[in-house]
């Protein structure tokens, strides 16, 4: 039995007060991989239906893509690599690093490539697809910012590009948002603290002045720091753009394994877990635990349920936040 405690605050207060609901992350683009030897691993689904794990926006959420590969489900890597890897980099002169792609076990390669400033952004220039039946580098008319340098619940932000393939053009417009916040769960991996970003993609396509097809794609892909897109969902294409529930997913990605996480983490519960008032704030405290790498303070609203909310994984043996009206069931693990 993991130790809990539940928020009282004397007989003043009683009633009347617990704590706040946690927090939630600022994403930056410097939380993408970007640095050559970096790599995850991901379970690829098609055709399946995932509204129900989707949920509704705001927050805080808890969402459960914690399932064991399913049958059908194919395995894709991610590997970060300079801009040269493959021999295509020349065509992208300014990026300082793709994401090259393969399905496993022998899939043939597609690169995107980037760059990140600090504050402005992650900037995309193009993709090389090994696969296409005509292979060769598409470079962006205009390079795009796909994920700006800050993002929050809340934040939302639109980009294009124009690129040419053979003797047709494609515009691509997209529209995103940050619209819920949240604990992700993921395969092997376990809970991790994310943001979901609802995103839609208009692309045309012309020969010369001549619209050929307008098509529409949405996606939702939830941006954790230090491993990116850990989960992504997209919509078939539609002539009309795809309500926000849409089913099935054309494509569902749930990022298993990645650069340096091994395994899932271990956790234990700690002795003598104590809690205060000071200054409206509510502060945890616990003895020291022998050996420990870091703790995880996660909590409850409701008893009945089991979905724990990561609150934070503090270094040290104490964490605090403000008070509201809400009630709060709180316990703490410790990590090996």
């Amino acid at each position: 039995m993991k130790p809990l405690i539940k928020m009282s605050l004397g007989l003043a207060f009683a009633g009347s007060f617990s704590l706040a609901g946690h927090s939630q992350i600022l994403f930056t683009a410097a939380d993408l991989p970007s640095q050559p030897g970096q790599y995850s691993r991901a379970y690829i689904s098609t055709n399946v239906d995932v509204s129900a794990l989707i949920g509704a926006p705001g927050g805080p959420r808890r969402w459960d893509f914690s399932q064991p590969q399913q049958p059908g489900e194919t395995i894709r890597r991610l590997d970060i690599t300079a801009p040269n890897d493959g021999g295509h980099g020349s065509s992208f002169p300014t990026a300082t690093y793709a994401e090259r792609y393969t399905d496993e076990p022998s899939g043939a390669p597609y690169w995107d490539y980037y760059s990140i400033a600090a504050g402005q952004g992650r900037t995309y220039f193009g993709f090389y697809n090994a696969a296409a039946p005509l292979p060769g580098a598409v470079m962006l008319q205009a390079a795009a910012i796909d994920i700006p340098g800050s993002i929050t619940l809340g934040t939302n932000w639109t980009y294009s590009w124009v690129a040419y393939v053979d003797y047709e053009e494609i515009d691509v417009t997209a529209s995103a948002t940050v619209d819920a916040y949240g604990t992700l769960v993921l395969p092997q991996i376990g809970e991790v603290p994310a943001l979901r970003v609802n995103q839609l993609n208009r692309e045309q396509i012309f020969l010369g002045v001549l619209l050929l097809e307008t098509t529409y794609f949405r996606e939702y892909f939830w941006l954790v720091p230090g491993i990116g897109k850990a989960v992504h969902v997209i919509s078939a294409p539609s002539t009309n753009p795809p309500s926000l529930s849409f089913a099935p997913g054309q494509e569902v990605r749930r990022m298993f394994a990645a650069s340096g996480i091994t395994n899932p983490p271990t956790f234990g519960p700690v002795a003598s877990l104590h809690i205060r008032l000071q200054s409206l704030l509510a502060v945890l405290e616990w003895p020291r635990q022998t050996n420990a790498s870091g703790y995880r303070v996660e909590a409850l609203g409701n008893m009945a349920r089991t979905n724990w909310q990561l609150l934070s994984q503090p270094a040290t043996n104490s964490w605090s936040e403000s008070l509201t009206t809400t009630q709060r069931f709180y316990r703490v693990l410790w990590k090996p």
